[in-house]
């Protein structure tokens, strides 16, 4: 099938800004080389039920925030979402930077996401639940979603804002050889069965960033 490209003609040079929000329908698309910076809309991204085979690629989101309330920055709802060699940074705010949200009309196929080769970023502590960098699943669904889906080779920096770095609420799921430095927090297993979390990387804990 033919790809859809959006891409940038000098990478890093198109920047979106305040009243953005993308959502995603069919399949094939690709995004590449874009910047959201500032943005302030409940998500950034959000690939529909109807989304398959897309990827979002070499792309900046930086020191995006809510007017008020929560904000996500990409939200998988489809199948076979890859996020590749993107950069994520600076997140007060409650919400993933990146998360996988099954819908009811696609419970009975796996997710199949991909989310590799990227750096995630300088997220604040916060005294609350939903500050992770990545979620994959819902809790009311746990136990019920086999996404088979794979994070690897990222690198996780002064992500502080829970106990949660990436949290997994689905099944059969890798989380393998990424890199979690100076960040106060883990690789959870909150629902779901059969996932596998290998050759992960932690270093340092910023043990300040809570006093």
């Amino acid at each position: 099938m033919k790809k859809r490209i959006i891409k940038a003609k000098n990478p890093g040079k198109v920047i979106f800004k305040g009243d953005t929000q993308w959502t995603v329908k069919g399949t094939n698309y690709i995004f590449e080389g874009l910047r959201f910076e500032e943005c302030n809309r409940y998500y950034i991204f959000y690939f529909d039920v109807t989304s398959k085979d897309c990827v979002v690629s070499e792309c900046a989101f930086y020191n995006n925030a809510p007017l008020s309330g929560a904000q996500f920055w990409i939200v998988m709802g489809g199948k076979s979402t890859t996020i590749k060699k993107c950069y994520f940074s600076n997140k007060n705010s409650v919400g993933q930077m990146v998360c996988a949200n099954e819908s009811p009309q696609t419970l009975s196929t796996p997710n199949n996401h991909l989310i590799e080769d990227c750096y995630f970023g300088n997220i604040t502590y916060q005294s609350d639940n939903g500050f992770e960098a990545i979620r994959m699943g819902r809790g009311d669904q746990g136990g019920f979603v086999d996404s088979q889906s794979v994070i690897q080779g990222c690198f996780f920096e002064n992500c502080n804002g829970e106990a949660e770095i990436i949290s997994v609420k689905s099944d059969h799921n890798d989380v393998r050889y990424n890199t979690l430095y100076n960040s106060k927090g883990s690789v959870c297993l909150r629902h779901g069965s059969f996932n596998s979390v290998y050759g992960n990387l932690f270093v340092g804990s910023n043990e300040d960033v809570r006093n």
